[in-house]
């Protein structure tokens, strides 16, 4: 009796272990891509049901600023124009990650890297014409616009004339800036005796803003022996911000890819 107790709970076990491995196999599998509709998706899944691997998605894109008005509420403007497209090659967290061809219709398609459904790094897009060679634009893009035959990810100007500006990105996709801000003879935090700190000077960031509404919040800002740090989560790309300096000085910074980016500005007094 005590045998057949056994092998019926190990029955019961097994049947719940197919049960939960079929639903896991019939949910479907999300594509996070804001700007495309998808309508259907086939290829790998992570634990969490987002496209990753290889995979295959298809959908289409509406545009709202040209083409056939349609009838709609009185003073909205509504058109019904949209393009079908199909994604064909690398997913990470839902979104085309990776080398990837893209066809927007019968008329252009996109050959390189991706990022968060991006075109970011080299590719090539390809313009389609009947009974002619493709009209093909070769290069580099950036936060999905193209950037010419350099890979550029972001754009600097200042009013101040700093001795060192490092402006880096990390390799993979992030939401936030760190600015970082030193002097010679500037310390924060740090011990001087009288004299030297009568002679110190601190760069401070006193001001900043976006005009395209990306920043969401301060995170930090965190006082080292003679720097300053200040991060700031970051909603979408490109992202630009103005900055202003407690000399005066003013910066403005356009980060065009996603990614967690490192502003570093150095002044020698």
């Amino acid at each position: 009796p005590l045998s057949m107790k056994k092998r019926l709970l190990a029955l019961l076990l097994c049947t719940t272990c197919l049960f939960a491995l079929a639903q896991r196999e019939s949910r479907p599998c999300t594509v996070n891509w804001k700007k495309n509709e998808i309508t259907a998706y086939s290829g790998d899944c992570d634990r969490h049901d987002l496209a990753s691997g290889r995979g295959e998605a298809k959908g289409f894109i509406r545009f709202t600023g040209s083409g056939n008005k349609k009838s709609g509420q009185a003073g909205e403007v509504v058109f019904a124009d949209s393009i079908p497209f199909t994604y064909k090659g690398n997913f990470a967290e839902g979104y085309p990650d990776g080398n990837g061809e893209y066809y927007l219709g019968d008329s252009l398609y996109f050959k390189g890297h991706f990022q968060r459904g991006l075109k970011e790094g080299k590719g090539e897009l390809h313009y389609l014409r009947k009974s002619k060679p493709d009209s093909v634009i070769q290069g580099y893009w950036s936060g999905d616009e193209f950037q010419g035959d350099k890979y550029k990810t972001y754009n600097f100007t200042t009013t101040g004339l700093f001795d060192q500006v490092e402006i880096v990105p990390t390799p993979g996709s992030g939401n936030s800036v760190t600015i970082e801000l030193s002097t010679t003879t500037g310390t924060p935090n740090g011990a001087l005796d009288q004299v030297q700190r009568a002679n110190s000077f601190v760069l401070k960031l006193t001001d900043i803003m976006s005009p395209t509404n990306s920043i969401v919040k301060r995170r930090s800002v965190f006082e080292s022996a003679n720097k300053t740090y200040y991060t700031y989560e970051l909603l979408s790309f490109p992202c630009k911000i103005f900055g202003t300096l407690n000399t005066g000085d003013t910066f403005e910074l356009e980060m065009i890819k996603s990614a967690n980016w490192k502003c570093r500005i150095y002044l020698n007094r």
